[in-house]
C-alpha cells in the first residue's frame, strides 16, 4: 500500500517467514536493544508485545524516540479492567497465560505510560482477533469446560478445528497515540 515496511520480532522462525514471504526487511531482536534510525518513522506497531517484555516503558520510550513528530504508535495487550477480566477474575484468559505475559495493564495505566513519552491519545477501542475453532474452544475450556467439550465434538465431527472466526470478548484494548 506503499509504506516502507520494516520488521521486528524475537522470533527467529517469524523474522524468517516474514523476509521469505512477504520480502520485507525484518530482524530478529529487541526495540530496545537494536539500532534504528531516531525520528525515521512515521508508525510504530506493537500488537501483542507489550505486556511480554521486561522494561514496558523502554520501549513505549524507545517508540516515541524511532517516530517523527506527529507519527503515530498504535498497540494492543489484554485489558485488566476489562469487563471480561472483572467477571472471570483469577479465570480469566490474561491471567491464565500468566507464563507468558510479564505485566499486566489497564487503559489508564497506558495512558499515563504514552503521555509521560510525548503522545497523545487518539483512539482506544476494545478489539478482537481471528481465531482457530481449536484455539477458540481451547480458551473457552479455561471458563467452561463441560461447553468447550461439548462444541468439541461438534468441531471435530465437521471438521472444523482450522477454520477461522472473529472473536471480540472486550478484553483486549488497542491504543492508538499520536507523538506530540
Amino acid at each position: 500500500r506503499g509504506w516502507q515496511v520494516q520488521g521486528l520480532d524475537v522470533s527467529g522462525f517469524a523474522v524468517e517467514y516474514v523476509k521469505d514471504r512477504f520480502g520485507f526487511d525484518a530482524r530478529q531482536g529487541s526495540l530496545t536493544e537494536l539500532d534504528y534510525p531516531v525520528e525515521g518513522y512515521d508508525l510504530v506497531t506493537m500488537w501483542d508485545v507489550i505486556e511480554h517484555v521486561p522494561d514496558p516503558k523502554a520501549y513505549i520510550q524507545r517508540a516515541a524516540e524511532l517516530l517523527r513528530k506527529g507519527g503515530v504508535f498504535s498497540l494492543a495487550t489484554p485489558d485488566v479492567d476489562s469487563i471480561p477480566a472483572k467477571l472471570t477474575g483469577k479465570r480469566w484468559v490474561g491471567y491464565k497465560l500468566s507464563e507468558e505475559h510479564v505485566y499486566y495493564f489497564s487503559v489508564r495505566t497506558l495512558s499515563q505510560f504514552l503521555n509521560e513519552a510525548g503522545f497523545e491519545i487518539v483512539d482506544v477501542r476494545h478489539v478482537g482477533k481471528y481465531v482457530t475453532m481449536r484455539l477458540f474452544l481451547n480458551r473457552l475450556g479455561m471458563y467452561s469446560p463441560m461447553i468447550a467439550g461439548l462444541l468439541s465434538l461438534a468441531e471435530r465431527a465437521f471438521k472444523l478445528s482450522e477454520r477461522s472466526l472473529y472473536v471480540n470478548p472486550f478484553d483486549i484494548v488497542a491504543i492508538t497515540a499520536r507523538k506530540k
